[in-house]
């Protein structure tokens, strides 16, 4: 049994988190909830807002590519996720795991640009 799911869905969703997404984080901890991302975690950040986001076709479904953003570390520790916060709503609208980075308070950041991926179903 196969499953569909329409581009117009899947850009509703991505469309929801450009609007809303406020706050870019490295944390040193995945959150599941948006108190995950408190400052004990909360390593680096840097504000975003819709211009930073570019709604796409991908070659199997749907894009969403993240603009690349460059803030100072605020707290030594090692990155271990990258998050895009809806800060208004007290929401994470989307977390990722990344590879360990260390990171120290007052160094330079580089977010490079990325992106999130709806495939499309068969």
């Amino acid at each position: 049994m196969s499953t569909t799911v329409h581009p117009d869905v899947m850009d509703s969703a991505l469309t929801l988190l450009s609007a809303n997404a406020q706050t870019m984080v490295a944390l040193s901890a995945l959150p599941t909830q948006f108190s995950d991302t408190a400052s004990d975690v909360r390593l680096a950040s840097s504000s975003v807002g819709p211009s930073d986001f570019t709604l796409e076709a991908a070659l199997t479904g749907r894009k969403l590519s993240v603009g690349a953003k460059v803030t100072t570390i605020d707290k030594s520790g090692t990155a271990a996720a990258i998050a895009l916060l809806d800060d208004t709503n007290q929401r994470v609208l989307f977390a990722a795991p990344i590879p360990a980075v260390p990171v120290v308070s007052g160094d330079v950041v580089h977010f490079l640009a990325w992106s999130i991926t709806f495939a499309a179903t068969a």
